[in-house]
């Protein structure tokens, strides 16, 4: 009778925390949709506000947007799309989901990154990366995990 009270309760913890993760993962990808929203509007004020300090703390805000403004010269941001479902991480004590996304631009597609941390309660950018080729991400991506 006790493995079986033992059992159910580990079977309830279990579907509790995969629920869980998979409810904080669709929070995360709605915050990486938000953010390729507000680049196809160029919208870098609203991006701002979507950044973590340790992105912030990691380079300047002028540096990073930059960055992300650079790609303006590939011309109008057509598309994105999500290539995979994101991967759940804890880093520091704190949950980052990373997606990986192809997104089209009128000269060329890109291969990016981006990975979202949950800090009090909300979703923020943590870090973002993109690369001419899915082989580059790949290999930046399996020395930066």
């Amino acid at each position: 009778m006790k493995i079986k009270r033992f059992l159910t309760g580990s079977i309830v913890l279990m579907l509790t925390l995969v629920l869980n993760s998979c409810a904080n993962a669709e929070k995360a990808e709605a915050v990486a949709n938000e953010f390729y929203e507000k680049m196809q509007k160029k919208e870098y004020t609203a991006i701002e506000k979507m950044l973590s300090d340790k992105m912030i703390k990691a380079s300047s805000q002028e540096t990073v947007l930059a960055f992300i403004s650079q790609k303006e010269e590939l011309g109008e941001l057509i598309s994105f799309s999500k290539e995979e479902d994101g991967k759940v991480m804890e880093i520091d004590n704190n949950q980052v989901v990373r997606f990986l996304y192809k997104t089209e631009y009128t000269s060329k597609n890109l291969y990016e990154y981006i990975r979202v941390v949950l800090t009090d309660e909300v979703y923020l950018i943590e870090s973002y990366g993109y690369f001419d080729t899915k082989e580059k991400r790949d290999e930046f991506l399996q020395h930066a995990e």
